[in-house]
């Protein structure tokens, strides 16, 4: 069977657009993992993927978050991660750089790490 001349003009297109689209599409998932924060990034599903909501600083005091299970820290502070929304059951604490991903446990809130303070001295 050979082909027309159209088809032998198309054919070669028609490739090159699903060739073009298949990288794109690579090209987007990559995106979503952890290359694309800037700063702290949290993304609904382990593994830095699913929806990326949050890429921010984050603040001062404790933050509420969506439900995450993935997170990354690229900020110049430490995080602290929370498995409750009101920043009490610690759940993981990121140093600048550090990434954290969980299929079980959701991160519902976050805050800068606050040190713990030296024990007091006893009175001389």
């Amino acid at each position: 069977m050979s082909m027309t001349r159209r088809q032998r003009r198309v054919r070669p297109i028609l490739l090159v657009t699903l060739a073009f689209t298949a990288l794109m599409m690579t090209t987007n998932s990559a995106r979503a993992g952890t290359g694309d924060c800037s700063n702290l990034c949290f993304w609904s599903l382990p593994g830095f993927t699913g929806e990326p909501f949050f890429d921010g600083d984050p603040g001062a005091g404790c933050t509420t978050a969506a439900p995450a299970q993935s997170a990354r820290n690229t900020t110049s502070e430490t995080v602290d991660l929370f498995s409750d929304i009101g920043c009490v059951n610690l759940l993981d604490t990121l140093s600048p750089g550090e990434s954290y991903s969980s299929p079980s446990v959701s991160i519902r809130s976050f805050r800068v790490h606050v040190p713990e303070p030296p024990p007091e001295e006893p009175p001389a």
